[in-house]
């Protein structure tokens, strides 16, 4: 059996503006909230999963706690409601690409592009041309240490196993770690390219950076 981890492209930034931190127990786990962490502890696979943004990065650390092995996913498209219209899906355009450390075959990079912009359905006529050629742009670094087992993509719901890179709508790239493994990586966003966020991961949270240390950055 297989557990996963969706982590979500500009989808997982949910803090709390209280200087306590607000704990919020539910049916899967236990998750804390302050204004710079949010961590998820999840009951029936016993892993934390703590979570620090700075203003163009997220990182994350899962420690799992199984004898299963851990997927970690990053959607990079999905089907897209607007406005409050269920009928009313888009289907994003998106394209991922997997990075390999040199001579190697474990996964340094995921890296990838989203064109979802919702508000375009608001956009006057006379600005759409630029709207439709929006992009966000990301790139996932996983730290040195923190080794995959395997890799690929996913389209339309169909692995493909050692693919490298892909492009259309319903979209994802995963790493697949071993049992009883503490994963670090961190993602840098930009509105520019994907190399932006490369930067952005330099600038912000460059490597060697330990997840606490960026917790005691942000914090003051």
């Amino acid at each position: 059996m297989v557990s996963y981890v969706i982590v979500y492209h500009f989808r997982f930034y949910l803090f709390s503006t209280s200087r306590r931190p607000q704990v919020q127990p539910n049916l899967l786990g236990l998750r804390t909230l302050t204004p710079v962490q949010y961590q998820y502890e999840v009951y029936w696979r016993a892993y934390p999963a703590p979570l620090i943004v700075t203003s163009r990065m997220g990182h994350l650390r899962f420690t799992f706690n199984s004898n299963e092995t851990l997927d970690v996913i990053l959607e990079l498209t999905w089907p897209s409601v607007l406005i409050s219209t269920p009928t009313n899906v888009s289907f994003p355009h998106g394209t991922v690409a997997l990075h390999l450390r040199h001579g190697s075959s474990q996964v340094h990079e995921i890296c990838g592009s989203n064109s979802e912009l919702q508000d375009s359905i608001i956009t006057p006529t006379s600005t759409l041309p630029h709207v439709q050629a929006f992009n966000g742009y990301y790139c996932a670094r996983f730290d040195s240490g923190s080794d995959s087992t395997s890799y690929g993509t996913v389209q339309n719901s169909t692995t493909i196993p050692e693919a490298l890179s892909g492009e259309g709508a319903q979209l994802a790239g995963y790493a697949v770690f071993a049992p009883r493994s503490v994963m670090n990586f961190r993602v840098g966003t930009s509105f520019v390219s994907i190399d932006q966020g490369r930067r952005n991961i330099d600038a912000e949270i460059p490597d060697g950076m330990s997840l606490e240390r960026t917790f005691r950055t942000t914090k003051t």
